[in-house]
C-alpha cells in the first residue's frame, strides 16, 4: 500500500467474500485485513458471503472443498471478526446468505446475535450512507452485487461494466460491489453544477475482493472457478482512503 499522511485522511475497509468454509479460503490474508483494521482503528463494512453455507443437497455441494457445516462456518466467522465487530458499519447479505434465507435460516442474524451486535447493522441488499471528513461528506453506496453473464462474468470488461453500471441504481461518490471477488477500480468524471456553474465532479468505483484462491496447490484443491474455466485473479481487500479537506478518493489493496 502506498504511504499517506493518515492524519488527513479518512478509512474504509469493505471486506467479504470470505467463503468461510471453503477449502481454498485463504486465512492468512482474510487475518491480515483484521489485522489492518485493528491497527488503523478504521470502520468496515461487510459485503456478503462470509460463509461459503452449501448444504450437501445444494447443486454447488462438493465434499472435497466443504470442510464444516453452515452453522460451523458462522461460529468460524464470529471469531475471526470478533475483534473488530465494533468498527462494524454493518453486514450486507451476499448470495451466499439469501440461499438460506429463502428457506428460513438467516446467516447474518445468527452472526449478529452471537456477537450481540445490534439488528440494526444487518443491512439486506444494498445500502446508501454518508462518510463525513472535517468539511467533506461523501456518500456511498454498497451492494454484494451480482453476474448472469457465467463465463463472461469473470472477464474484466463485463466486471467493470457491471460495477460502472451501479451509477444508474444511487447517486453516490463511491459505489462498493463485491460478488466477483476482483479488487478493480476505477473513476469517471460527470457534468454537475456549483454555484450556478458547470463543474466536473468525480464519482469513483471500486470491487472489495476476496478471499477463495483459484487452487490451492497445497492441499490439492481446486476452486468452483477453475472447475469452471473462469478466469485466475489475486485474492485480498481494499481499503479506501478518504481526504479530509477535499473531496479525493483513494483505492489502495491492503493484502
Amino acid at each position: 500500500m502506498k504511504r499517506f499522511d493518515i492524519s488527513d485522511l479518512e478509512m474504509l475497509v469493505p471486506f467479504g467474500d470470505l467463503h468461510v468454509g471453503y477449502g481454498t479460503m485463504n486465512r492468512q490474508k482474510v487475518d491480515a485485513v483484521v489485522d489492518f483494521i485493528q491497527e488503523h482503528d478504521c470502520n468496515w463494512i461487510g459485503m456478503g458471503d462470509y460463509i461459503d453455507n452449501t448444504p450437501p443437497q445444494h447443486k454447488y455441494f462438493d465434499w472435497e472443498t466443504t470442510d464444516l457445516s453452515p452453522q460451523d462456518q458462522v461460529i468460524e466467522y464470529c471469531e475471526i471478526i470478533e475483534p473488530i465487530k465494533d468498527k462494524c458499519i454493518g453486514l450486507l447479505n451476499g448470495n451466499h446468505e439469501v440461499r438460506s434465507i429463502r428457506s428460513g435460516y438467516d446467516p447474518v442474524k445468527q452472526i449478529l446475535r452471537i456477537l450481540k451486535m445490534p439488528m440494526e447493522k444487518h443491512l439486506k441488499s444494498i445500502y446508501l450512507f454518508p462518510i463525513k471528513t472535517g468539511r467533506v461528506r461523501y456518500d456511498v453506496f454498497a451492494t454484494h452485487g451480482s453476474a448472469r453473464g457465467l463465463y463472461f462474468s469473470t472477464k474484466p470488461g463485463y466486471k467493470m461494466n457491471k460495477l460502472l453500471a451501479l451509477s444508474g441504481l444511487a447517486d453516490a461518490d463511491l459505489y462498493l460491489m463485491g460478488h466477483l471477488h476482483d479488487t478493480m477500480s476505477n473513476e469517471i468524471k460527470k457534468i454537475g453544477m456549483e454555484d450556478g456553474k458547470m463543474i466536473l465532479r468525480k464519482k469513483w468505483f471500486a470491487m472489495t475482493g476476496g478471499f477463495v484462491e483459484f487452487i490451492d496447490f497445497e492441499k490439492g484443491l481446486e476452486s468452483y472457478g477453475a472447475s469452471m474455466g473462469y478466469t485466475p485473479i489475486d485474492t485480498g481487500a481494499n481499503v479506501i482512503l478518504f481526504e479530509k479537506g477535499h473531496k479525493e478518493i483513494y483505492v489502495e489493496r491492503i493484502v
